[in-house]
């Protein structure tokens, strides 16, 4: 009964999606002075209709494949592939799929909200349980709003911008969605629980709440609700989205520019922390939706994405995506060096063939399509190794079209089928006239995209042919429009001088990961493990909490650490971003267990160049971070007060009042007028204490470690360090984990091999058992251990090996042990579904201990593999 429901159901979505007859399937033809071109557009078009599944079985609604395998439709892929379907006759398809992911998204409600499911069958929705839309990529919603609205513009068809569930997507996108979607209430959506962006291997450690591929969509996606609503009749409504998309990217442009190394912010954590090195798709999306400045910005952000292409090329998706960017910006070398590469890689995946027949009419010949308003635009974007070329049968509403470029100086489009149309040509340079027809016609320029074009704009009637090209050199480049600005508020009074507590100030936003809201200490004392605080701030877990300071304070001083820390369970690391616009890291504990004896952390920081601080908690793993954690007696110190300007003095007579493998107590004589104490290991601040001494844990055996003392007053003035320490751990005597020995070497395929935790960073589960203790790495890796270096010997090497249940239902590794060169372990395969395996080696005597794991034979993708619980013993450990 179930099937036959099923059946029953997509038979009447196919019959309600059914479209007019449309231009026959793969009229379109290319041909060029590139026997290569010809050649690549005739294999991408036979490849992609080779791809339609559209009446393969009775029960399919029109639809290709677009995906990974041959069983579903995705919807980035739909979306990215729409163009190149629509030149190649399938608009029937393109409307099914893409109203599949609108009517799925409308109607979840309860899970995932009005996410659009990552995948359909070829039944299309009819299998759709409304429950988890499969996967999350914070750009697919908008990027399919985008390539929607760009099907209206293609095809002129009204149930683009009529149809309810049409309509629904774009308004419930912008509104419910969006407002969900948010962590910190600024203009961009955030995504919590999976990825924020296309690129799904992001660096361990790295985890954004908004990245910039997806910020571009949102802007795209803006802009599309915009004309949807103006093609409805609804100004109001379309100047609104407009009037949203406009301050998006001015607040884009204030707030992700990163003026220290000169390149777009590519993505944010929860923290405020942000990176704006290369980012593959969140790096160069942003200038493929257009978000970015239209001048010197984007012109050196361009630069550095091709140089990064050189040092890092990406897989065959991203690289489908290259030729449309560069040709956005006007180039065009770089643009037909990119169309050429997927061409010749004649690549199976099915957004390659689409792609490139979308690129290449779209980009190469410069295509843009204006369908409801019986128009279009051209713009020759050809090499210089290409003197011509010239389609046919291109679809652009009720109209097919012939269009032929001679260089980019000369185009000619005949109307083949269909009404009088509105031909704009358009050329690079500033030209002061253009020959239409033969005749010398007056031109303006302007600027596209950051560079200059001269156009012409002339009525095509039906089976009329039309040359229009350029006359005499170019002029002056013209200058790059500016930016769309944020208008600057104004600044609260001046605060009084002196110190004021930070529960005294209103936070922009104070978010916890737990949805339990972060508090204020409502009058009763704070405690920390030994420190009481009589003001503070209480969140628990995973939380930020910013506040906006603008540049009207001197110094934040502020203690850290656990409400109960004898009970807390996980380990947080304390961070601290500030600044103006994107901001800096100013403060970062490093990560910090519970237990009493780690005390807290005591924080001093200059902020009179800080327009904001965010305040983060953020998970350092040990088995899962949802303790209460306190902000204890934070305060700001107005500029202009009368503190105490002079620190107090140096701490001496630092000295070792008791030793193990793992920790250390310190002591030293009490400093007059100072108030606490920071210890420092390095660089690395280790604890905080208001007594003189403190109990330095989790060092490593066998390891020096060099140790110094600053005191601290009342006003947050800092003292100069005192003369340090320096201590050597002894080796254990039966056991010690090879996470706290450093290797000699460590080398893996994906991330970095991380100590006692997951190569993601999460804590260690095999099989649903946590380790507190040993190896996260990724095939196929290679770590290395000295032992002769320890100084003492161990009877055997043990451990527990898997995949980390971070991964559900893929990877397959094997795990090997290397004894002086001489193997001696080999698990054989080992999949995310296999028990964890226990591992035991001799190496009494052995000088070198080496840990390999494969990729079982398949690849590397999801091979999360770890050796849980390593150890050396003696005596059987």
């Amino acid at each position: 009964m179930r099937y036959l429901i099923c059946v029953v159901l997509a038979t009447f979505v196919q019959v309600a999606w059914a479209q007019p007859a449309g231009p026959a399937r793969g009229a379109i033809t290319l041909r060029s002075a590139s026997p290569e071109l010809d050649a690549g557009f005739a294999w991408a078009r036979a490849r992609a209709l080779s791809l339609v599944r559209t009446g393969q079985q009775p029960d399919y609604v029109p639809c290709y494949f677009a995906a990974m395998s041959d069983r579903e439709f995705c919807v980035r892929d739909t979306a990215h592939m729409a163009e190149g379907a629509h030149l190649l006759g399938l608009d029937a398809e393109n409307w099914s799929m893409l109203r599949a992911f609108a009517w799925g998204a409308n109607r979840r409600v309860k899970q995932d909200l009005h996410w659009p499911r990552w995948h359909y069958p070829y039944t299309g929705g009819a299998s759709d349980d409304l429950g988890s839309c499969q996967w999350r990529t914070l750009p697919t919603p908008y990027d399919m709003a985008w390539r929607a609205w760009q099907q209206y513009l293609w095809t002129g068809d009204r149930r683009w911008v009529d149809d309810p569930e049409m309509v629904s997507y774009h308004t419930n996108l912008h509104g419910a969605f969006t407002a969900n979607q948010n962590w910190n209430d600024d203009p961009v959506a955030d995504e919590m629980q999976q990825l924020a962006s296309y690129f799904e291997f992001p660096a361990a450690g790295e985890h954004f709440v908004s990245a910039g591929d997806a910020v571009g969509c949102q802007y795209q996606a803006l802009l599309a609700t915009a004309g949807l609503m103006a093609a409805r009749g609804d100004d109001k409504q379309a100047g609104a989205y407009r009037q949203k998309a406009t301050e998006l990217r001015a607040w884009f442009e204030t707030n992700w520019f990163d003026p220290a190394t000169g390149h777009y912010v590519r993505g944010v954590d929860r923290f405020g922390g942000f990176r704006s090195d290369w980012g593959r798709e969140n790096s160069y999306f942003m200038p493929l939706t257009l978000i970015t400045d239209q001048g010197p910005h984007t012109a050196a952000y361009l630069d550095f994405i091709e140089a990064s292409l050189i040092r890092d090329p990406l897989n065959i998706e991203a690289t489908t995506y290259l030729p449309e960017l560069f040709y956005q910006h006007g180039r065009t070398e770089t643009a037909w060096k990119s169309l050429m590469s997927v061409y010749r890689t004649r690549h199976g995946y099915p957004e390659v063939a689409f792609t490139c027949v979308g690129n290449t009419i779209a980009g190469l010949m410069g295509v843009t399509p204006d369908a409801p308003r019986h128009a279009l635009a051209t713009l020759a974007q050809l090499p210089a190794e290409l003197p011509w070329v010239e389609a046919e049968q291109v679809p652009v509403g009720a109209n097919h079209i012939a269009l032929r470029h001679d260089g980019n100086r000369r185009s000619t489009l005949r109307n083949t089928a269909g009404p009088a149309l509105t031909w704009t040509a358009r050329f690079r340079g500033n030209f002061a006239s253009l020959s239409v027809a033969g005749r010398a016609q007056a031109a303006k320029a302007t600027t596209h995209n950051g560079f200059t074009i001269t156009a012409a704009t002339v009525t095509v009637a039906p089976g009329q042919s039309v040359t229009v090209e350029v006359v005499g050199g170019p002029g002056v480049e013209l200058p790059a429009p500016p930016s769309p600005t944020l208008t600057e508020g104004p600044r609260p009074p001046a605060p009084t001088p002196g110190s004021h507590s930070l529960t005294e100030l209103t936070p922009r936003y104070a978010r916890s990961a737990t949805g339990e809201p972060v508090q204020s200490d409502k009058g009763q004392p704070l405690h920390l493990g030994a420190l009481t605080a009589e003001h503070g701030l209480v969140a628990r877990g995973v939380s930020a909490i910013r506040f906006d300071l603008h540049g009207q304070y001197a110094r934040f001083v502020c203690d850290v650490g656990y409400e109960n820390p004898a009970e807390a369970r996980g380990a947080a690391e304390f961070v601290i971003h500030g600044g103006t616009r994107a901001g800096r890291l100013l403060y970062a504990s490093g990560p910090l267990a519970g237990k009493a004896r780690l005390g807290v952390r005591h924080i001093s920081l200059d902020v009179s160049a800080c327009d904001y601080l965010i305040l983060g908690a953020k998970d350092a793993g040990g088995g899962g971070f949802d303790d209460r954690i306190v902000w204890g007696n934070p305060r700001l110190l107005a500029k202009g007060g009368t503190l105490a300007s002079r620190p107090p003095a140096a701490p001496q007579g630092l000295k070792t009042a008791r030793l193990d493998h793992s920790s250390v107590d310190l002591a030293w004589p009490a400093v007059p007028g100072a108030a606490g104490y920071d210890i420092y290991q390095g660089e690395l601040s280790v604890g905080s204490s208001t007594q003189p001494s403190l109990r330095v844990d989790g060092l490593s055996p066998n390891q020096k470690y060099t140790f110094t003392v600053k005191a601290w007053d009342a006003d947050g003035n800092v003292s100069v360090a005192g003369a340090p320490l320096s201590v050597s751990t002894p080796l254990p005597p039966d056991l010690v984990y090879l996470s706290d020995l450093t290797w000699a070497s460590a080398v893996a395929s994906f991330g970095t091999t991380q100590r006692d935790r997951s190569i993601d960073s999460h804590p260690l589960r095999l099989r649903g058992t946590l380790h507190e203790r040993g190896l996260g790495t990724h095939a196929t890796s290679t770590i290395v251990y000295d032992l002769a270096a320890l100084g003492r010997g161990y009877d055997r090497f043990q451990a527990s090996v898997g995949i980390d249940d971070e991964i559900r239902e893929a990877g397959s590794v094997v795990f090997q042990v290397f004894v002086d060169g001489e193997k001696r372990y080999d698990s054989g395969v080992v999949t995310s579904a296999t028990a964890a395996q226990a591992v035991s080696v001799a190496v009494r005597g052995a000088k070198e201990l080496k840990l390999v794991v494969t990729d079982g034979g398949d690849g590397i993708s999801s091979d999360h593999a770890d050796w849980a619980s390593a150890r050396l013993t003696n005596g059987g450990g």
